[in-house]
């Protein structure tokens, strides 16, 4: 049968059971079909999910962080949840304050949606003057919608999809975790 000529499974380990680690155990074993070993030095009581303060920040899982979360419907929906939406910067105010203080702060203005070098023209002349620095980025990428999520409950989250995985037939490889003494 064929099931006997199949080969068996590639095995990989990953070193990390941060949102970097957990993240590439997950593409490993569903997209690749790999068997992935995660290893973390903290033992499972002080887990990467719970709140640390030495590592209490937020992130902003924008477009390129969502094309990991939405290969996983599951986890993508539990981000939408217990996020907060952020709708991009298309609208709002910046300012540019000037190091010196001896110089005025200017007065701030409208952001507005303009195109980078690389939506104009190449014959539209017009434009030339402008850098890449100084154009803000098209519509799209202004106005993209970004969840904003501590640290700790991005990674549960991701550990939570890590357990569908495996919980999952046919979804790929297996993600072993092993953490620390």
């Amino acid at each position: 049968s064929s099931d006997a000529l199949q080969q068996p499974r590639q095995q990989t380990v990953v070193v990390g059971c941060g949102p970097v680690g957990v993240a590439a155990s997950l593409v490993l074993a569903s997209k690749h079909n790999y068997d992935v070993t995660l290893l973390d030095s903290s033992p499972s009581s002080s887990s990467q999910s719970q709140y640390d303060p030495t590592k209490a920040f937020l992130y902003n899982v924008n477009s390129r962080g969502q094309k990991l979360t939405k290969m996983f419907p599951s986890m993508h929906e539990t981000l939408v949840e217990r996020s907060v939406v952020s709708k991009g910067f298309a609208g709002t105010t910046i300012t540019i304050v000037p190091a010196d203080p001896k110089v005025a702060i200017p007065i701030s203005k409208k952001n507005e949606v303009k195109k980078t070098t690389l939506d104009t023209d190449a014959s539209d002349n017009s434009n030339s003057s402008n850098s890449k620095k100084n154009v803000m980025p098209s519509g799209e990428k202004a106005a993209a919608v970004g969840y904003w999520i501590p640290r700790h409950e991005m990674v549960k989250l991701m550990m939570e999809e890590i357990d569908h995985h495996n919980q999952r037939e046919g979804s790929g490889g297996t993600i072993t975790l092993c953490t620390g003494q």
